[in-house]
């Protein structure tokens, strides 16, 4: 593998300050492995609004290279300056009130997680704009029936926000750091971005809040632990998640990726190319290849796809390089919400295998996309990176109309 595919797979930040609630009751032993797996799964769940396809599972665009013979279960004007009113709902280059942004993108990240997970439309909607309390209490009621979604749903949303969350005064912290630093932008974009911060503040507090009066965690978890000894895909991958030892997490982690869990097959083949554990795809009859785990989890998960790209332009275990297939994926990644696939590999591709024109439209999807869904405004750095993609010399007239074509196509998808 090239090494700046290394870099690549390397890279990729965690927001510092999680705070794992309930640790007396949950010891998290063998702490620099499973630290790592943590961190691993932090990041991809967190990866901006397109960690996961929306509205359920969205094949890749490409046919994926059989896996008949694997073990693995399948399961099924300035366009920075503009406003809401300057332009329609759904358009590219739309930056909403920061209030009617963060409630977006908020339903966007948990259509895309939840939806996958076959939680109801009801959920989600009261989760976004309803009694949040009651809409986890419902949950937990429907979970203690032995209702098989109810359990996952709730294990889920447990462990990702009521157990693995920043504490206020980390939240506090983190907020006056960003709110100075955001004197650097631009008058109007620092106002924008500091009120859109505030909002999603303001929701991290407000679902902190319910879990406190609506969540047992320790209930929830006993719950998960239950449903994965019974093979649950899903209960499998977070029980790996929150097991005491390394040797018990990476068989779980295994498990659960036999068992189908995209989740953890991407998690597992992360951690391989990053060059960690890579003891977790084992040996023999049944040792796991990077190649299929990519290839079955990204029929569900666009980073997995964009990975797959890269692994196809480069060559990775059970992958031959392969720069046409690459492309293809890192374009049916975008398609999906995933765009870095493409951006790593476009600069090592001539004009005549992907036109310039198509990757800077899809850099300005990508950088509408995050202001729209929220990544702009995690932190101030953020926030500058998409406003100079949005005003960059290579966003060339041509660019932006290729980049609204692109957007009448997969707008309603990508957006917010």
């Amino acid at each position: 593998m090239r090494p700046w595919i290394y870099e690549w797979m390397r890279t990729g930040s965690v927001e510092k300050g999680i705070n794992f609630a309930n640790m007396n009751k949950r010891t998290l032993a063998g702490a620099g492995g499973i630290a790592v797996l943590i961190a691993v799964g932090v990041w991809h769940f967190l990866l901006g609004s397109a960690s996961f396809n929306d509205h359920g599972a969205v094949a890749a665009t490409i046919a994926p290279e059989s896996v008949a013979a694997s073990h693995l279960t399948a399961v099924d004007p300035k366009p920075v300056t503009l406003r809401a009113k300057d332009a329609p709902a759904g358009s590219l280059w739309v930056r909403r009130s920061p209030k009617d942004a963060e409630r977006r993108a908020w339903r966007k990240r948990l259509e895309l997680r939840y939806r996958r997970l076959g939680a109801s439309q009801q959920f989600i909607d009261q989760m976004v704009v309803g009694n949040k309390v009651e809409a986890l209490k419902r949950l937990k009621q429907q979970a203690l029936s032995g209702n098989a979604t109810a359990i996952r749903t709730y294990a889920d949303f447990t462990y990702w926000n009521c157990f693995a969350h920043r504490t206020p005064e980390q939240m506090d912290s983190y907020t006056e750091m960003q709110m100075q630093e955001s004197r650097s932008l631009p008058a109007p974009d620092a106002e924008w971005f500091r009120d859109a911060f505030a909002e999603a503040v303001a929701t991290e507090k407000e679902i902190a809040a319910a879990c406190h009066e609506a969540v047992n965690v320790d209930q929830a978890f006993d719950m998960m632990q239950a449903s994965a000894e019974q093979g649950d895909a899903e209960n499998l991958y977070l029980s790996a998640l929150t097991a005491r030892t390394q040797p018990e997490q990476q068989r779980m982690m295994r498990a659960a990726a036999i068992a189908g869990s995209a989740d953890a097959q991407f998690e597992i083949a992360w951690l391989v190319l990053g060059g960690h554990q890579t003891e977790l795809l084992g040996t023999g009859p049944d040792a796991l290849n990077v190649g299929d785990l990519l290839r079955q989890s990204a029929a569900q998960i666009p980073q997995a796809e964009g990975t797959l790209a890269i692994c196809e332009f480069s060559g990775c275990d059970g992958i031959a390089a392969d720069s046409t297939a690459a492309i293809h994926t890192a374009l049916s990644a975008a398609e999906h919400g995933f765009f870095e696939g493409l951006q790593n590999i476009a600069p090592h591709l001539s004009p005549s295998q992907l036109d310039p024109t198509d990757v800077e439209a899809w850099n300005l999807i990508h950088a509408s996309v995050n202001l729209q869904c929220g990544e702009s405004w995690t932190n101030v750095q953020a926030m500058r990176s998409t406003l100079d993609a949005l005003s960059s010399p290579a966003a060339t007239d041509s660019a932006r109309k290729r980049a609204e074509q692109l957007w009448a196509q997969y707008g309603a998808a990508l957006g917010c």
